[in-house]
């Protein structure tokens, strides 16, 4: 006697299943991290890539930055995220989204201001993208990692070097913006005074406190 599955129950198990691999298959292409959007910042609608380029440069950006001290800020780059609470309560994956999401919010901001103005770049300003796309490089280089590699090692599947590039102009022009701004912007005597007068705090005083402490000799060398 024949016990084998019933051909109608295996149809549709395959059927069921191939939509659920062709998933599987597009979002590892990175397709539609590309295409569709994720987020909405300033009007202007994001990618997933795009986002990704904010949340992951944060994050490289603060393993960099702390890498002697990450047992102490209590984050273990090896173990996922999500999955890791800060003294706050909220994980560190939520506190790289919204450090990452603040970074999109200025950048936007300071970027359509800059449009808007129809200021032009100096190369002088943009000095400092220019040398870090080419350490980039290097290391790609060095590394023998291809650029496409690269990118998706570093800022997740779907992201490009097209995608890399034009979020960096703007993430790097923004900044330029604000520099420009805070260096040019004038000063309104009255509005600071005003400010001043609805303060509280009298900021004619100082208060200085010094703490002195004698060294200690060193263990290994005295």
């Amino acid at each position: 006697m024949n016990q084998g599955k019933n051909p109608a129950v295996v149809r549709a198990m395959y059927i069921i299943i191939v939509p659920v691999v062709l998933l599987i298959v597009i979002l590892n292409t990175g397709l539609m991290q590309r295409v569709l959007p994720a987020v909405r910042v300033h009007g202007r609608s994001f990618t997933a890539a795009q986002y990704n380029f904010y949340y992951f440069d944060y994050y490289n950006s603060f393993l960099e930055d702390n890498e002697l001290r990450l047992d102490e800020l209590g984050y273990d780059s090896r173990v996922a995220a999500g999955q890791q609470r800060r003294e706050s309560g909220e994980t560190w994956q939520e506190f790289f989204r919204r450090e990452a999401e603040a970074v999109m919010a200025e950048t936007c901001y300071y970027s359509d201001l800059a449009a808007a103005e129809g200021y032009t770049f100096t190369e002088e300003e943009l000095a400092p993208m220019r040398e870090r796309l080419s350490a980039e490089a290097a290391f790609q280089l060095e590394s023998g990692i291809g650029a496409a590699n690269y990118y998706i090692a570093y800022y997740g599947r779907g992201m490009t070097e097209r995608i890399y590039k034009a979020e960096l102009t703007r993430l790097y022009r923004a900044r330029a913006y604000r520099e420009h701004l805070a260096q040019t912007a004038p000063v309104d005597p009255t509005r600071i005074a005003a400010y001043m007068a609805s303060e509280a705090e009298d900021y004619r005083t100082v208060d200085i406190r010094v703490i002195t402490l004698e060294a200690i000799p060193d263990r290994g060398t005295g």
